[in-house]
């Protein structure tokens, strides 16, 4: 028989207890609360296993990871190809030997990692230096990686190989600097076409001067002190014959 309530004879509520396996009722409480956490853990491990995979399948951009005075941790496939270093030469070393000796000495490296840190971010690009000491044009971002707790802990790099850009860009202002040459000079040389153009209009229009011609006498006779005082048969001096024109 159901019970009934005192005063109106209806039967009352029952509370329905949660039934518990027997395998789970008998662990403790802390090994039942620890099995969450297990699988959560396991969970992130098996998506950072992935994301290893896809960062070290990409071939075309260096990304690798550093600690907080930046030495290299992590090395993909990509850094390998564009930079030339294995993860084994590679891995504890300073990502600063990657600049050039200009940008070292003016603290490039360190100034990249602080703006990184305070801004979130540091963009940039310039040459790189290879393992062999060749250069390359490189555009660069750097992100800041912190901790549960905001503490940082890191910084991840991404380097992408821009060398065929630059070179296109190069080339392409190297020909607009040379048609610029080209079209200044042509201008010039137009211009002085139309000077001797207009000067010989000029000359044309104006009216012709008529000119007169003097002859000058052909034979000049020394003194005639000076004659008595030379032998017969002296010289004579000729002048040439001018042609003045007075305009």
């Amino acid at each position: 028989m159901s019970r009934r309530s005192k005063a109106g004879g209806e039967p009352a509520k029952t509370r329905r207890r949660k039934t518990v396996g027997p395998k789970r009722r008998n662990l403790p409480k802390a090994v039942r609360t620890r099995e969450p956490a297990k699988a959560r853990e396991a969970e992130q491990q098996h998506r950072s296993a992935q994301f290893a995979i896809l960062v070290q399948s990409i071939k075309y951009h260096a990304i690798y990871m550093m600690d907080k005075t930046g030495r290299i941790t992590s090395w993909n496939s990509g850094a390998e190809r564009i930079k030339g270093y294995t993860r084994d030469e590679i891995i504890g070393q300073h990502f600063s030997r990657f600049y050039t000796d200009f940008d070292r000495k003016s603290g490039l490296p360190t100034k990249a990692l602080r703006q990184a840190s305070l801004d979130g971010k540091f963009e940039g690009e310039g040459w790189r230096v290879r393992k062999d000491g060749s250069q390359f044009w490189a555009t660069v971002v750097i992100y800041p990686i912190h901790g549960d707790s905001g503490t940082l802990i890191g910084f991840a790099k991404v380097t992408r190989d821009e060398t065929e850009r630059r070179q296109a860009q190069d080339l392409l202002e190297q020909k607009n600097k040379d048609l610029e040459i080209l079209t200044a000079r042509l201008r010039r040389e137009r211009n002085n076409k139309l000077l001797i153009v207009a000067f010989s209009r000029l000359c044309s229009s104006a009216p012709r001067q008529h000119t007169r011609r003097v002859r000058l006498p052909t034979t000049l006779k020394r003194p005639s002190r000076q004659k008595q005082k030379l032998r017969r048969g002296s010289r004579r001096i000729r002048i040439p014959t001018f042609r003045l024109a007075i305009i």
